[in-house]
């Protein structure tokens, strides 16, 4: 344990998951059950938003345990396979200006070949296991950017990482005013225009970016349903098809959990529902409050 103080300790404390500028803060009592939980953007400076995030939740926390980010910290990477959590790899940083509770950073995963590298994700699916400790097949955490990970024997053997959701946000940003549950199929015509699309590329993937570029086209001839929902909802069945196709390899015959929340729990199903393959599914926050709680009780 490189630095990083130990045990469970008799105070509440805190985990949080930085992924994609986004940091999700979870509060724990003494014994590592989560009590509350906290989302935000990390702006420019994630340790200020650490700070006051702690501050919010808990100002009693002494410790904050932390994934996908190490405030500076160059960590080495464990390489797969590995388990998602390794019993006291944690290291505790000090990034400059920071004043919160003490941070306790853990290693992300990497992988040769292809070359890949996961940080908070692996806290997921370290939670996953949690729930099911004999699980053996395909766990895809979802998210801005998501990760297909074999896993078998309690380790993880391989993955692979796509952006479909951060390029989504990006290419039909959600409205917030008029949809602020950010859903994706809102509408009969949204549900088959992501059908549609998701059926292109997951036949043609090498068409993804020409659907891409259909898809934020206006005034087309014949005209095209060009409502922000059917747009965003195409958009999404374009990036997931090809995505599905080049993951393949992951999910056939493969026994699949989605690690996934809302909109793209809905979405991510519906695909892999069509391609006939069935797969289980888990909140992802749940999973990174169970995969906080035991990466603490490792230390």
């Amino acid at each position: 344990m490189n630095g990083a103080a130990g045990g469970n300790g008799a105070t509440p404390w805190l985990g949080a998951l930085i992924e994609d500028g986004r940091i999700e803060m979870h509060g724990f009592d003494p014994a590592g059950r989560a009590l509350t939980c906290l989302s935000a953007q990390a702006g420019e400076s994630p340790a200020d938003q650490l700070a006051a995030m702690a501050a919010q939740l808990d100002p009693r926390a002494e410790v904050l345990l932390l994934a996908g980010w190490t405030g500076g910290t160059a960590l080495p990477a464990r390489p797969v396979p590995c388990t998602p959590l390794a019993e006291g790899e944690a290291t505790a940083v000090a990034p400059r200006g920071y004043a919160g509770p003490r941070l306790v950073a853990l290693p992300p995963i990497g992988q040769a070949s292809p070359p890949d590298l996961m940080g908070a994700a692996a806290i997921r699916v370290a939670g996953a296991l949690v729930m099911e400790p004999e699980f053996d097949g395909v766990i895809c955490v979802v998210g801005a950017r998501s990760f297909w990970v074999h896993v078998s024997a309690g380790e993880i053997v391989s993955f692979q990482g796509f952006l479909a959701g951060a390029l989504l946000d990006r290419l039909a940003p959600p409205d917030p005013l008029a949809n602020k549950d950010h859903a994706l199929l809102t509408t009969e015509g949204a549900a088959q225009a992501f059908d549609t699309a998701l059926a292109e590329t997951r036949s043609r993937p090498e068409r993804l970016a020409a659907a891409l570029h259909r898809a934020t086209l206006k005034g087309t001839i014949p005209p095209q349903d060009d409502q922000p929902d059917s747009r965003r909802a195409t958009i999404a069945g374009a990036l997931i098809g090809a995505e599905l196709t080049a993951a393949r390899p992951y999910w056939l015959g493969q026994r699949v959990l989605l690690l996934a929340d809302a909109p793209l729990a809905e979405v991510y199903k519906r695909a892999l529902d069509a391609q006939g393959a069935e797969a289980g599914s888990m909140s992802a926050q749940q999973a990174a409050a169970l995969g906080l709680a035991a990466a603490r009780a490792s230390l």
